[in-house]
């Protein structure tokens, strides 16, 4: 419905410019993250020197983390639904127990559950996934 792409559209706008954003200030500014092997897994620090009176309560990763299961828990497909809690699960897992590594692992740990999307896609046949009304 109507609602329904605006809602996407509006989470997909956002991830976009707060994705674009990132990227460029890492680009004009490498010297602000660093990467570095913590227990066999790559621990991606970034330190942003912005002074600022605003502080924000909540970690990064919740808004990261609300951008990408929003839309794939609220979609009106059944498999990207059990997609979007199988991501929601890989990522309380990778906090529990790699929480030093968070990015990587839970990035990983997506990568590896884009094999279920394979499956949707080839073997249960579901091509609606992939096209745009």
């Amino acid at each position: 419905n109507a609602f329904r792409k605006r809602f996407f559209a509006g989470f997909a706008a956002i991830g976009a410019l707060i994705g674009a954003t990132g990227y460029t200030l890492l680009v004009f500014h490498p010297e602000w993250m660093t990467v570095s092997v913590v227990h066999h897994s790559i621990d991606y620090d970034v330190i942003i020197p912005f002074r600022s009176n605003v502080s924000i309560p909540i970690p990064a990763s919740i808004p990261y983390a609300m951008i990408i299961l929003l839309p794939l828990l609220f979609s009106s497909h059944q498999a990207l639904r059990n997609f979007g809690v199988m991501v929601a699960l890989s990522m309380v897992l990778a906090m529990l127990v790699y929480g030093y590594a968070l990015v990587s692992v839970w990035c990983f740990l997506a990568a590896a559950l884009s094999f279920y999307m394979v499956y949707i896609i080839q073997i249960k046949g579901e091509k609606s996934l992939i096209c745009i009304r």
